[in-house]
């Protein structure tokens, strides 16, 4: 299920797979048993307190696994715990500051929770380390200045934004452009 919802599948096809592995859980070693009761209480009951539960228990047993630390954020997220989501996403950080969901998640930990500067500070940090997150940070600077009500500046990244997505569509489809790649659209 997991895999069919970062790849954009229907949500049809997400939730059978979520709950055919639910099905078999009792054939996987622990900490992925643990993880597939989450994932089917999150997708499929969407049952946030047993999805919790089961990424807590992941987390007893390994502390700094990446998938339970990002995925309890989002069970916060989704009951709109912003400062939980934060907590866990700052120790995610920790554990590796590579992981573009904890970067890009963060981000919206601090923007809902009207944390501009550290929003901004967050977006920038992500910039830095996380270049695969480069299509999403035009969209967060330009909310932070929104946030700012700098309404100049928001529109300002907007338009280079949009124009940079042309120019990487148009140099991708020229006949110079690279061959054999997708349009990198931002």
């Amino acid at each position: 299920g997991v895999f069919y919802y970062n790849t954009g599948d229907p949500r049809s096809k997400q939730l059978h797979a979520a709950t055919v592995a639910y099905q078999h859980r009792e054939r996987l070693p622990d900490i992925e048993r643990l993880q597939t009761e989450a994932y089917y209480h999150w997708a499929v009951t969407e049952d946030m307190v047993q999805a919790e539960r089961s990424y807590r228990a992941v987390l007893a047993r390994r502390p700094d696994d990446i998938t339970s630390i990002n995925n309890l954020s989002l069970v916060f997220a989704r009951r709109r715990e912003w400062a939980a989501a934060e907590t866990l996403l700052v120790r995610g950080v920790g554990v590796d500051s590579t992981v573009r969901s904890f970067q890009v998640n963060l981000v919206e930990a601090l923007a809902a929770q009207h944390k501009v500067d550290e929003a901004d500070a967050a977006t920038e940090r992500m910039a830095r380390l996380v270049p695969t997150a480069g299509t999403v940070i035009p969209g967060y600077r330009w909310n932070v200045r929104a946030m700012r009500r700098q309404w100049d500046s928001a529109a300002a990244v907007a338009r280079a934004a949009g124009s940079l997505a042309r120019q990487r569509i148009t140099t991708s489809a020229s006949p110079g452009g690279r061959a054999g790649r997708r349009p990198a659209i931002g």
